[in-house]
């Protein structure tokens, strides 16, 4: 801490005869949240110092200050505690400009690691208005932040109306969203057409005010790949990897310029690849502004930039098996079935072919949808409602892979992942009927894990699904079961309602691959050891099933091997924590092979 004479010593070599601010103008306000750091901005009427005061437990016992005078503060706290609530206040060197016990943050809980609590998201797009609308959105999603702090707050593009500019983000955004949520939310913004003033010469030289209003990550700082760009970039949160694209934005390469659905030359989209590739989280939801369907205040099938996108990108982005895409850019809320292999016209669009569960997603009504590793589907979601009036849809409305579409109603979009499965939540402005969608996704549910352990052994024991009912094979009804294993041993742990059900087989570790009655050609593993990834040959073509098992029981990996294919590679969901593990390999008739493994 620096002492009151030192620094009273550099008021007077600063010349300042008034460096006491007036008024904060704009903030503060949260971005790029790690673990164990957060970026915190504000703006005052007159160049001041910065200084932040923070803590945990309501004391502020810690400060970072800088001593250079300015108008825009931009503070980084470092060497913060993962998944920790923090208080704070901001200021200058000698005075507390503004912090009550709603100035708060809470740190990003260790990449990878499960989320003990759900990760609350908010995601809303097509927001500074300035309309009575955008009040009524705000009021409606108020109650639930009150409730339960967001963690996330998504915004999905067109920030500021009409141009983008300085004014039109103080005057639609930080007039209306200081209070009750940039104090306290981390945002993690996508660039819309209206913050590139719908102006061609920004499209390509990118000087606009939102990248100097937002720090956003290009560095990797927030986890995935490295991006060298504030336009598009991603981030992890606990168990889910976030990536927020620019769809308006455009990239020189040699002599002309391409945008995000150019997949062959658009240096965004080699970087995508790359994003989605490294990533081994559980969760993948991908942002951007323009959405590949819409029948609303635009239309996919005739709009270019619209279809373009739903052709070129959505195959990618399925090949990574993203679970939910997220859009603004049409003033409405629609949200499709879970949906796959669908890029052409509306009305090419075939249920039987191209949705991939049927039922409304409600976890309430039915067992919601479940994306296990042999599934594969992207849910779609417009949330362009957060600030418009409403107008009239195209004709074609509402869009035939929607399962659910409302334009006379604004609202946003509010998620809750815990662990394996995510509720969403769209909050309308409705007063009588605030929730009138809701879809639950459940991942890695269902399981049949054959568990190779050496007996006796104890283990912790959980059920896929995070929350309902629970009842153990033994008669235990948590979720959590610890139990003594003597021999080999099935437990099953299901639901009341018949939507979930595990079943644990606890085998001895087998000795020799003898031991197993495998038949077919014995499968090459190489490299063993490996690093990241390793190899599967077999001769024989065919349908496998494999996993990769820690020797405590926990399964890493597993998947099911194409029958077209006779090599595969394999990746670990999850750093295992034991470098020695058995690599199961199971074929359709029932043979099982089993050998250990190292990755180093």
């Amino acid at each position: 801490m620096l002492s009151r004479t030192f620094l009273c010593s550099l008021l007077i070599l600063f010349g300042a005869t008034k460096l006491w601010a007036q008024m904060i103008l704009r903030g503060p306000y949260l971005t790029q949240a790690t673990s164990n750091s957060i970026l915190i901005h504000w703006q005052t009427d007159i160049p001041v110092t910065s200084n932040v005061e923070y803590g945990t437990g309501g004391i502020l016992n810690q400060s970072t200050t800088e001593l250079g005078l300015k108008t825009n503060h931009v503070i980084q706290l470092n060497n913060l505690q993962a998944g920790t609530k923090y208080h704070y206040q901001i200021g200058t060197i000698n005075q507390v400009l503004a912090g009550d016990s709603n100035y708060f943050f809470k740190t990003l809980p260790l990449a990878g690691s499960p989320n003990t609590e759900p990760v609350r998201i908010w995601a809303v797009g097509d927001l500074g208005k300035q309309s009575l609308q955008q009040v009524a959105v705000i009021n409606s999603i108020k109650p639930f932040h009150l409730q339960k702090p967001i963690d996330a707050w998504l915004i999905l593009g067109d920030i500021a109306y009409p141009n983008g500019t300085e004014m039109d983000y103080q005057m639609g955004f930080f007039n209306y969203y200081q209070e009750p949520f940039l104090k306290n939310t981390v945002l993690w913004p996508v660039v819309g057409n209206h913050d590139y003033a719908n102006d061609y010469n920004l499209r390509t030289n990118h000087q606009i005010p939102y990248l100097n209003i937002f720090s956003l990550p290009q560095f990797a700082e927030c986890g995935g790949v490295a991006s060298s760009t504030e336009r598009y970039y991603s981030w992890n949160h606990g168990n889910i990897h976030f990536v927020n694209l620019d769809s308006y934005g455009l990239d020189q390469v040699q002599s002309g310029y391409v945008g995000l659905s150019d997949t062959i030359l658009s240096p965004q989209i080699t970087w995508l690849k790359a994003d989605l590739a490294a990533n081994t989280l559980p969760w993948t939801i991908v942002s951007f502004h323009h959405p590949p369907y819409c029948m609303g205040t635009h239309n996919s099938d005739l709009e270019t930039d619209l279809s373009d996108l739903r052709q070129k990108l959505n195959p990618v982005l399925e090949r990574f098996n993203v679970d939910l895409v997220l859009n603004g850019h049409c003033h409405s809320y629609q949200r499709s079935v879970p949906l796959k292999g669908h890029y052409g016209l509306e009305g090419t669009y075939d249920s039987n072919l191209h949705r991939k569960q049927m039922g409304s997603g409600s976890l309430d009504m039915h067992c919601g949808y479940i994306k296990n590793t042999r599934d594969s589907f992207t849910i779609y979601a417009v949330i362009g409602s957060g600030g418009a009036v409403p107008q009239s849809p195209q004709a074609a409305w509402p869009h035939n892979a929607m399962y659910y579409s409302n334009y006379l109603d604004n609202g946003s979009l509010l998620m809750d992942v815990d662990d394996h499965q995510l509720r969403a939540f769209w909050v309308s402005t409705d007063n009588n009927i605030v929730v009138k969608d809701l879809f639950t996704l459940s991942k890695h549910v269902n399981r049949k894990d054959t568990l190779f352990v050496q007996y006796p052994i104890t283990l912790n024991l959980n059920a896929s699904w995070p929350r309902g009912n629970y009842l153990w094979s033994t008669g235990d009804t948590t979720r959590n079961l610890t139990l003594y294993i003597p021999r080999d041993t099935i437990l099953t742990v299901s639901d009341v309602t018949g939507c979930f059900s595990d079943t644990f087989i606890f085998r001895k570790t087998p000795t020799s691959i003898h031991d197993l009655e495998w038949t077919g050609d014995i499968p090459e593993i190489f490299p063993n050891p490996g690093k990241e990834s390793i190899h599967i040959r077999i001769r024989t073509s065919g349908r496998y099933d494999c996993r990769l098992i820690e020797l405590d029981g926990k399964v890493v990996w597993s998947g099911s091997l194409a029958e077209a294919q006779t090599e595969w590679q394999i990746r670990p969901e999850r750093k295992p924590t034991n470098s020695v593990m058995i690599l199961q390999i199971r074929d359709d008739k029932n043979h099982l092979f089993s050998t250990k493994i190292q990755m180093e």
